[in-house]
C-alpha cells in the first residue's frame, strides 16, 4: 500500500494527496477502467440526467463512466475523512475534494483517466532494470507510472475546473455538488 493509514485531512496537503493517489493506485492495480456507457431512461431534453451505476456494480464490473467513477471516489474519500464534491458540466462530471480540514484548498481529479488509453502514463511498461530494482527493493514497479497518471489526472481536473468556473451556478448544467451539504439537506447514499 502506498499509505500506511487513512488520516483524511488531519495531515498536510501532500498527505491528503497521497491518500487519494493510494485509492487511484488500488483501482489501477485492479484494472478498473473508464466505460463510456451513459444510457439514460428519461429522454426529456429539458432534464439533465444520467443513469448512475450502484457502487457495487461499478466495483463488480471494474468499470465506471464519468459520474460512476466520480461518485465512487467521492464515497471512498468521504469515508476516510476527505470532503469531496462533484463538479457537473454539460455532458460530464469530475471529482473535487479538499486537501485541508478548513476546506479552503480544493483539488480536482479527472477520474475518466484511470486506466484510460488516452492517459499516456497508463501505457508505459516498466523497463527490465526498473522491474529488477523494484523486486530487489520489495516495491511495486507500477507505483511510479500510477503516480504520474494520477498527477496527469489532477492537472486535467484542474484545467476542466478552471474552464468551467465562470459558468458554475450561473448556467444550466454547471454546478458543484458538495457532498456534506447534500447530506445536511437530507440526501442519503443508496445502500450497496
Amino acid at each position: 500500500m502506498p499509505v500506511k493509514q487513512w488520516i483524511g485531512t488531519q495531515g498536510t496537503e501532500q498527505q491528503t494527496l497521497e491518500q487519494v493517489w493510494a485509492i487511484w493506485y488500488l483501482f489501477q492495480r485492479n484494472k478498473f477502467t473508464y466505460s463510456s456507457v451513459t444510457t439514460v431512461s428519461d429522454t426529456r431534453t429539458d432534464l439533465f440526467s444520467q443513469t448512475i451505476r450502484p457502487l457495487s456494480q461499478s466495483v463488480r464490473t471494474q468499470q465506471a463512466n464519468c459520474i460512476d467513477g466520480t461518485v465512487l471516489f467521492a464515497s471512498i474519500l468521504r469515508k476516510i475523512g476527505i470532503e469531496p464534491m462533484i463538479v457537473l458540466i454539460p455532458g460530464h462530471a469530475f471529482l473535487g475534494f479538499f486537501t485541508d480540514a478548513a476546506q479552503r484548498q480544493p483539488r480536482f481529479l479527472e477520474t475518466t483517466m484511470l486506466n484510460n488509453e488516452a492517459n499516456p502514463f497508463n501505457q508505459r511498461q516498466p523497463s527490465k532494470l526498473g522491474m529488477g530494482l523494484a523486486k530487489a527493493l520489495g516495491t511495486d514497479v507500477n507505483m511510479e507510472p500510477s503516480r504520474n497518471s494520477f498527477t496527469a489526472a489532477l492537472i486535467e481536473g484542474q484545467r476542466k475546473f478552471t474552464e468551467a468556473a465562470p459558468y458554475l451556478g450561473k448556467n444550466p448544467g454547471y454546478s458543484i455538488v458538495s457532498i456534506s451539504k447534500a447530506r445536511a439537506t437530507g440526501i442519503s447514499p443508496l445502500p450497496l
